[in-house]
């Protein structure tokens, strides 16, 4: 973590001058996006679903695609500050549109929450991964940035969940990140702790200790964090 700390400036100037092309769909999107067109949008993501597209593509490979380009738009000043909420606000409209249009069955008795760091202000993908859950068939809650960790550690024991998904997307958000974690582990060592967002992805090394799964695409991760569940409710039933 200190590592990455001493050395974010030149890791983030460098990211700041690339950028990975788009997919064609993400694109199209991006278009409606930048358009402020957020009833076309939903509709374009929308006939996604019909078409037998699956939640994960749409979101892992549109929506988050989408979201770090207009972040790196936003950045270069080729889009103003404005048009760049306007953009994220429209993704979470787009995001709860094709939640309400799928049918969220609960089909297992577990519970999941996903909590950001304070002042976190990239909370849009974790956001996308409590609905990805929910749409799997959890019973998820989501805490976005404005909580305290004080409030997020409360909250979790609150509802004793099977899950906890921890997300940092800044390196500001590591410290916290690491504090929540590290009391999750010494408190409750029956909690299945996923690590989800860049900052976690790149301290992956420093902080696999306290974490069981690092959210490296949304399906993987789902399927790991249930079999680790299961495994857990089964040994105590036995």
């Amino acid at each position: 973590v200190q590592w990455i700390a001493d050395n974010f400036n030149s890791l983030y100037s460098d990211y700041q001058t690339r950028q990975d092309a788009v997919s064609e769909d993400a694109d199209r999107f991006l278009r409606l996006i930048l358009d402020r067109n957020r009833k076309f949008a939903a509709a374009f993501l929308l006939d996604f679903l019909r078409k037998g597209k699956t939640v994960e593509y749409i979101y892992t490979s549109v929506i988050l695609p989408c979201l770090s380009h207009i972040n790196f738009l936003w950045r270069k000043n080729r889009i103003s500050s404005a048009d760049h909420y306007t953009a994220a606000d429209t993704c979470r409209y787009v995001m709860f549109r094709l939640l309400d249009s799928i049918f969220g069955e609960r089909k297992y008795p577990f519970r999941a929450v996903v909590v950001c760091m304070p002042r976190e202000k990239d909370f849009i993908g974790a956001e996308m991964f409590a609905n990805f859950l929910e749409i799997k068939g959890w019973s998820v809650s989501f805490f976005g940035r404005n909580s305290t960790e004080k409030d997020l550690l409360k909250a979790i024991y609150e509802r004793s969940p099977q899950a906890v998904v921890v997300s940092a997307a800044s390196i500001p958000g590591l410290a916290p990140a690491k504090r929540i974690l590290s009391h999750l582990r010494s408190e409750r060592d029956d909690i299945v702790v996923s690590g989800h967002g860049s900052s976690l992805l790149l301290a992956s090394e420093k902080l696999k200790e306290h974490i069981d799964i690092f959210v490296d695409g949304f399906d993987n991760a789902h399927n790991e964090m249930l079999n680790r569940v299961m495994k857990h409710a089964q040994s105590h039933c036995s």
